[in-house]
């Protein structure tokens, strides 16, 4: 948990601190951007390989070697004086980050028994997803009180002791196999996954129709689909894809990308609309958005208790409800809307986040069997991590060209403008997901036990 909880809040930490960087380094914006677009991309690369090494190293290897990565990760970018040492030092980082957050969920799901994982999946939470909403605000107040060095020596000495505890605590839950490593198919899972992301990443400025976007989408996509034909007629997969074949999995994975998608564009308008329109600073910004951050916190363990108690269905109708109509909110917000206002809305979007995220997550999960836990969390957690950048660049573009598109000469009501455009569709797809929801998504399932003892008394 403490390790997922560090190396999770750094990939979104950065960017409050990229300012100061680029004037220390004396680098492009374009340039340091690669800080958290290098630490995402490497993640998302390493993320499916945890299927295979998850079988090939026994737990303490697979855990501790990748902490070991990420604490000379740590080491490296806090000593940085240049922009590749300290780029460097954030792939080590990703590495490491990418191996050990898919084997705690791992270790979480194949450790507790079926009545008691929607809590401890739930508290995980806290470290997958409430960490990265505090990074950026932690982030800013280091940067702005001591330097942005500080954030990797803070990270390094709490990641240092959570080592010493892992060589006294983790124990081996699972016996190696050995087996070779399909070296091709963890190309085209790389060359895949960068192509999308950095074709994505260029949508922004430079639309579709540039070269520097829809070529490295083609290669990508023409990457993923050899990857996804490989995977499916190979008796001893890298990442097995027939799961998907699980309608209640194939669900799950549906609505946890589009969830987290929609967060994350949530994460990167909310700021964008309070500085732009509002005028106000990065740190005041992090500030308004700090009460949703900590309700996220609250609300997902609090709700992976409830899924044990009653079920996925009703709390994730509620959950998709309230997100909804969070960003419905957001729609009609202008220069005028007082904070006050943004902040319930953050909390409430929040709220619907932390009530459903771990939920539908476990839910998804517990339709597999235990031979398939892996290759589940590791194509679950793969698929999230892309859907993120991949709807948070789309509402940025919507939110840019609906702002040009203004027939207006007021550029703070034209950001306005934007934004209500953007969460109009954000607003959209949420719905989609409460609809999709309401269709698929059951009431808990009775034991076998309770399903058997009535027939056993008429028999």
């Amino acid at each position: 948990m403490v390790g997922a909880f560090i190396g999770s809040l750094l990939q979104s930490a950065l960017t409050t601190a990229l300012p100061v960087i680029i004037h220390d380094l004396q680098i492009m914006a374009t340039t340091a951007q690669w800080l958290t677009t290098g630490y995402m991309l490497t993640t998302s690369i390493m993320i499916p390989a945890t299927a295979f090494l998850h079988k090939r190293f026994s737990t303490r290897q697979l855990f501790l070697v990748p902490m070991s990565f990420f604490l000379a990760g740590l080491l490296i970018a806090a000593m940085a004086h240049t922009f590749p040492v300290l780029f460097f030092g954030r792939i080590l980082q990703a590495v490491g980050y990418g191996v050990f957050s898919s084997m705690t969920q791992v270790i979480i799901l194949t450790s507790f028994p079926p009545e008691k994982r929607g809590t401890a999946m739930g508290t995980f939470g806290i470290a997958s997803f409430a960490a990265p909403v505090f990074g950026p605000t932690l982030a800013g107040l280091l940067t702005d009180l001591i330097n942005w060095e500080s954030i990797f020596w803070i990270s390094l000495i709490v990641m240092a002791v959570d080592f010493l505890f892992a060589l006294k605590l983790i124990n081996n839950i699972s016996q190696p196999v050995k087996m070779p490593f399909d070296y091709f198919s963890m190309m085209l899972c790389a060359v895949g996954f960068s192509g999308v992301m950095l074709g994505i990443s260029g949508f922004g400025t430079s639309g579709f129709s540039s070269p520097t976007v829809y070529l490295p989408i083609v290669v990508g996509l023409l990457a993923l689909a050899a990857f996804s034909v490989r995977q499916l007629r190979s008796q001893n997969p890298f990442l097995n894809l027939r799961i998907l074949k699980n309608k209640e999995y194939l669900v799950a994975v549906l609505l946890s990308c589009m969830l987290l998608g929609l967060m994350q564009s949530g994460i990167v308008l909310m700021p964008i609309y309070i500085q732009i329109v509002h005028g106000f600073s990065a740190t005041i910004s992090g500030m308004i958005l700090i009460p949703g951050a900590v309700i996220l916190a609250v609300f997902s363990p609090i709700f992976g208790r409830a899924f044990d108690k009653y079920g996925i269905r009703t709390i994730a109708l509620c959950g998709f409800a309230v997100f909804t109509a969070s960003c419905l909110g957001m729609i009609f917000v202008d220069e005028h809307t007082p904070p006050l206002f943004i902040i319930c809305m953050y909390i409430l979007r929040n709220s619907g986040v932390g009530m459903t995220m771990m939920p539908v997550f476990t839910w998804g999960m517990s339709k597999l069997d235990q031979e398939s836990t892996v290759h589940g969390t590791a194509l679950l957690n793969t698929l999230r991590s892309i859907s993120g950048p991949i709807f948070a660049t789309v509402f940025v573009s919507v939110m840019t060209k609906a702002s040009i598109s203004f027939s207006g000469s007021n550029r703070t009501v034209a950001n306005a403008y934007g934004i209500d455009r953007a969460f109009l569709g954000l607003t959209i797809v949420a719905a989609l997901m409460f609809l999709i929801a309401v269709v698929f998504l059951k009431k808990k399932e009775e034991s076998k036990e309770s399903k058997e003892a009535p027939e056993e008394n008429q028999n």
